[in-house]
């Protein structure tokens, strides 16, 4: 395909989230043999969905005083790629995963090459394929953004943001949780679609200081109404030509959620993992929600 030219862009627009969307993949049996081994004192856990963090936090509601912004260093930041010759991978690509997508019920499909293994999971699209494999990576900031997936929806998928964190690059939703505090996932988002934007709604907030819940790898707000006005929107503008525009950012250290509207998505993910210095705020949140998820469960 060429090469690749990547601008960084030093601003992004914002404003107050309402409403957004998520497409997910859960693997329960991660939930089933993690333990993160962590020694607890003092420890108070309640039942059911709610807890109450480790390590001295406080229950974390809206107007608590442990809730911490997200540190400016972690804000989204937009990108824009000029791939010559881009334009008709894309386009076989969108074909290819539209016809997909008109006879499935949820009409969505995507190419997710991490779970080729999954019987549920269509492998065989050679576009995709086709296309992973002229542009398997993407460097920028000194970091090689592997290729993770394709996805392309129909119809928008919710009405509401999902805040969740990645708990991994490959497919965003299906790593080990009880690392999640270890690594910094960084992760480039790219809208291949050339009808319609792709907005990125994410909380202004520090997941470190937050109530989070776990389903299998799948870390979320526990309560996503009482921080719903810390919302912004990162919105990534619609492909025109061989110009395609993203956003970076850590996806496991920003609660975030991909919305789209009535005309759906199309979508690119590129991704990294990174050693990081260790969030212990954020390890106990995920270990608590942890725990209190698998003793609900009995």
């Amino acid at each position: 395909m060429g090469v690749v030219v990547l601008l960084e862009v030093a601003a992004i627009g914002v404003q107050c989230a309402a409403r957004g969307c998520l497409q997910r993949v859960v693997r329960q049996d991660l939930l089933e043999r993690a333990d993160c081994g962590l020694q607890l004192s003092g420890t108070v856990v309640a039942t059911g969905e709610t807890f109450v963090p480790l390590l001295g936090l406080a229950c974390a509601g809206v107007g608590s005083p442990t809730v911490h912004r997200l540190d400016a260093s972690r804000q989204p930041g937009a990108v824009e790629l000029r791939i010559p010759l881009v334009s008709q991978a894309i386009a076989a690509v969108e074909s290819e995963l539209r016809t997909r997508a008109t006879t499935d019920p949820d009409r969505c499909c995507g190419y997710f090459p991490a779970l080729a293994d999954d019987r549920e999971i269509i492998s065989d699209l050679p576009a995709c394929q086709e296309f992973a494999e002229h542009l398997p990576n993407i460097w920028h900031g000194g970091h090689r953004y592997e290729f993770n997936f394709l996805r392309l929806s129909l119809v928008q998928q919710s009405a509401d943001a999902s805040y969740h964190l990645d708990s991994d690059a490959a497919t965003a939703l299906t790593g080990d949780v009880t690392t999640i505090n270890r690594r910094q996932i960084r992760r480039l988002l790219l809208n291949l679609s050339a009808r319609s934007d792709r907005s990125l709604h994410y909380l202004n907030l520090d997941p470190g200081s937050l109530e989070l819940a776990v389903d299998g790898s799948y870390v979320r707000v526990a309560d996503p109404e009482a921080v719903r006005e810390h919302g912004l929107i990162a919105t990534i503008p619609r492909r025109r030509g061989s110009t395609v525009h993203g956003l970076i950012f850590a996806s496991n250290l920003v609660l975030h959620s991909g919305v789209d509207d009535e005309h759906g998505h199309f979508i690119a993910a590129y991704g990294i993992e990174i050693d990081a210095s260790e969030s212990a705020a954020l390890g106990a949140n995920v270990s608590n929600a942890m725990r209190t998820r698998s003793r609900s469960s009995h």
